[in-house]
């Protein structure tokens, strides 16, 4: 869009979200120069994105979308995720226009539930995979001080329901033989009820030469998929963001539940993923361990 030289482009997010992580969206807009919308709370914000006016609304999940978009505005919808969890399929309002989709399995299944706002596009965040963008990945493994005699493990877990209790202990003793890097998702920084997680990894990360804990300001996961040989997850998105490297995937089922949903179990939400017709991903380099 900037390209074509007809557009003003503007970004926000919300005033919710934590000071750092809001420090890093003003940093990545001013280095894609785009213009950033701010405001000191919640409601000018969207009052300002409102007042604009604008032509093409783009979101990334519906949050404010029915306030903040005007009648003329055409609103298009690409999704943040590509995972198992039931928002990926139930997260839309009649008030989006176009919906990427981001493969044929999804698209026909969101035909079958009615949808028809629908186009199918890939998923956005992989194009920096092919698109030749210039990732040195010599001096990523330099920076982070692999060893280059072992192969490369990349954890990268979900917040919840999530396998790192469960898992970090073995990835202590697999460190003997292979460098380990953990991905951690921005929650597990920053609330409050998950900060045990990254806890839990700084300190094993301090004690193991072999075991790299991404920061929380290491956003662009993409460079640590191409330098990774193995991929091990559990319910995030990043089990399907690796599948076009043709590489090993290692999907974890040992879930750490809150005491609410061991009690009853039919509340937790992956229950009701397990009953529909979603299917996991066919490959045949992907292993499911329980």
């Amino acid at each position: 869009m900037k390209n074509r030289l007809r557009y003003d482009i503007y970004a926000s997010m919300p005033i919710r979200s934590s000071k750092a992580e809001h420090k890093r969206f003003l940093e990545s807009c001013k280095n894609a120069g785009v213009k950033a919308i701010e405001s000191d709370n919640e409601r000018n914000r969207i009052n300002e994105i409102k007042k604009n006016e604008f032509s093409i609304i783009i979101i990334g999940n519906i949050g404010q979308l029915n306030h903040l978009a005007t009648s003329k505005a055409l609103v298009v919808m690409v999704y943040h995720g590509i995972g198992l969890k039931n928002s990926y399929y139930t997260d839309i309002n009649d008030r989006v226009n176009l919906r990427s989709v981001e493969s044929e399995s999804r698209y026909d299944e969101l035909k079958k539930i009615g949808y028809d706002n629908l186009v199918l596009t890939g998923f956005t965040k992989l194009d920096l995979l092919f698109d030749g963008s210039s990732y040195d990945i010599v001096k990523l493994k330099n920076d982070l001080d692999l060893d280059s005699n072992k192969k490369t493990i990349l954890y990268a877990p979900s917040f919840y329901p999530s396998s790192i209790e469960k898992l970090i202990p073995e990835f202590i003793s697999l460190g003997n033989e292979y460098n380990i890097i953990i991905k951690l998702h921005s929650f597990s920084w920053q609330q409050r009820r998950y900060l045990h997680q990254s806890k839990q990894c700084i300190s094993i990360s301090e004690n193991n030469d072999s075991i790299k804990l991404l920061k929380n300001d290491s956003i662009n996961i993409i460079p640590y998929y191409l330098l990774s040989d193995l991929l091990v997850s559990d319910i995030s998105s990043t089990i399907f963001e690796f599948l076009p490297l043709n590489k090993p995937i290692i999907q974890a089922e040992c879930f750490s539940l809150r005491l609410k949903h061991k009690i009853f179990n039919s509340r937790f939400w992956l229950f009701e993923i397990k009953k529909s017709k979603i299917q996991k991903p066919k490959s045949g380099r992907h292993i499911w361990i329980r």
